[in-house]
C-alpha cells in the first residue's frame, strides 16, 4: 500500500505526528504503543494542555511543587500553590495518543519496520509499504538510523526506577542531586507509594539501591517490597544532530528532543512532531525549539561542573530567590525561568560574587 506519510514508532511523538498528519494526508502509523512503564511520568500541566493530551483519567496524582536537595542537604522548597504537573499513567497516555491518531484517520499497523529503502518500508514477515515521507519516531531504538547512516545522539544517561512505599509529601516531588551527572527523584503517587528513580552515567541500579538504603535508614521506606522496576536510556539533546534527510526525518528521542535538565521528552517531542511532515521541518525545529533545548543542556552541563560545595552555595542562592521560581518558573521553559532570575539584581550579583568563572563560562555559550 502507498501512503503520503509513514510514521515509524507509536510513542507519544510518533502517535501525535500521525494524528497531525492524518487530518490532511493519507498516513500510516507503524508499531504498537508501549505497554511498559518507561519513564517517571511527571509532565507539566501546561505542556499536556498545549499538546492536547490533558486527558483527566491519565492523572494518578497532581503536584504543586518540588523539594530540590543539594549534595550537602541544602533544600529549596518551591511551592507553586496550585497544581503545576501531573504524575501520569504513561502506558495509558501512550494508548490515548495512539487512539487519537486512529480517530484522526491514521492507518495503524502493529508491525515494526526493519528497513527503509527508496520510500519502501519493509516490516517483519516481509510485508511492505511505500510512502513519500517517512518520520522516524523510534525512541531509543536507533537500529534504523544506523542502517540508514543517519546521525544518532552521542550522550546518554542511564535510568532506573522502582515503585515503592515511602513517606513523602503527596503534593511535592523531590529531586536529590546526589549522583554523578543527574539526580534522584521521588515522585509521589498519592497512595503511600512513589516512583523512586534516578539517572546517571553508569550503574544506575547500584546508585538507586544505595538511595533506597538511605531512605530505609531514615525510616522513610515503609515497605521493602518493590512493586515494579523499570530501566531506560535518556538521550541528551545535541544541537548539531541532523534531523532531516530529504523526505525522512527524526522526532522525539530519535532526535534527542529531550530537556537535559529533567530528562523529559514528551512535550518537546510532541511539539516537534506536529511539524515533522513539513518540507522545512528541520528549519522550523531549529528556529522554534532548538534554542530552548540548548539552554536546558547548558544548565545541565553547568550544574555538573560544580563541586558539591559549590552546588550547596548555588542552592543557598536559589533558596533566597525561590519566590521568583514560585511565581515565574516554568518546567518546560528554561529561558523564562532563567530570565526571571537574572533580571533580579540580587541574584545576578550573588551569582557573580560566588562563581564569577562559572558565570562567564555559562553565559558565553548562549548569549
Amino acid at each position: 500500500m502507498e501512503y503520503e506519510v509513514a510514521v515509524v514508532g507509536a510513542g507519544p511523538s510518533g502517535s501525535l505526528c500521525a494524528a497531525s498528519c492524518a487530518n490532511k494526508m493519507d498516513t500510516l502509523l507503524l508499531g504498537g504503543y508501549d505497554e511498559r512503564m518507561r519513564c517517571a511520568g511527571l509532565i507539566s500541566l501546561p505542556g499536556l494542555k498545549e499538546i492536547g493530551c490533558d486527558f483527566k483519567d491519565i492523572a494518578i496524582n497532581r503536584v504543586r511543587g518540588a523539594k530540590i536537595i543539594s549534595p550537602g542537604e541544602v533544600t529549596v522548597e518551591v511551592d507553586g500553590k496550585t497544581e503545576r504537573a501531573w504524575v501520569v499513567d504513561r502506558v495509558e497516555l501512550d494508548k490515548r495518543i495512539y487512539e487519537k491518531a486512529q480517530d484522526a484517520g491514521a492507518h495503524t499497523d502493529p508491525g515494526w519496520c526493519e528497513s527503509i529503502k527508496n520510500g519502501g518500508l519493509i516490516c517483519a514477515g516481509g510485508r511492505s509499504f511505500t510512502s513519500r515521507k517517512v518520520v522516524l519516531a523510534c525512541g531509543t531504538n536507533y537500529s534504523l538510523q544506523h542502517k540508514l547512516g543517519f546521525d544518532v545522539p552521542k550522550r546518554f544517561l542511564l535510568g532506573a526506577q522502582y515503585e515503592v512505599k515511602v513517606e513523602c509529601d503527596p503534593d511535592f516531588v523531590e529531586l536529590h542531586f546526589n549522583v554523578p551527572g543527574f539526580f534522584t527523584w521521588i515522585i509521589p503517587l498519592g497512595d503511600g507509594r512513589a516512583r523512586v528513580g534516578l539517572a546517571t552515567y553508569a550503574q544506575p541500579k547500584k546508585h538507586l539501591n544505595l538511595f533506597l538504603n538511605k531512605l530505609k535508614r531514615g525510616a522513610r521506606l515503609t515497605s521493602e517490597k518493590v512493586y515494579s522496576e523499570n530501566y531506560g536510556v535518556i538521550p541528551l539533546f545535541d544541537p548539531n544532530l541532523r534531523i532531516q534527510y530529504g523526505d525522512v526525518c527524526l522526532v522525539g528521542d530519535a532526535a534527542a528532543q529531550v530537556k537535559a535538565t529533567s530528562g523529559g521528552g514528551v512535550v518537546y517531542g510532541c511539539r516537534a512532531a506536529q511539524h515533522a511532515s513539513k518540507p522545512d521541518y528541520e528549519e522550523i525545529f531549529k528556529s522554534n525549539f532548538s534554542g530552548e533545548l540548548r539552554l536546558h543542556l547548558m544548565i545541565h552541563d553547568f550544574l555538573n561542573r560544580l563541586s558539591d560545595n559549590r552546588m550547596d552555595e548555588f542552592f543557598r542562592l536559589i533558596n533566597s530567590h525561590k519566590h521568583v521560581l514560585e511565581c515565574e518558573g516554568d518546567m518546560d521553559s528554561a529561558e523564562k525561568t532563567l530570565y526571571a532570575l537574572i533580571k533580579k539584581p540580587s541574584f545576578l550579583m550573588g551569582f557573580l560574587a560566588k562563581s564569577p568563572k562559572l558565570f562567564l563560562d555559562f553565559f558565553s555559550g548562549g548569549f
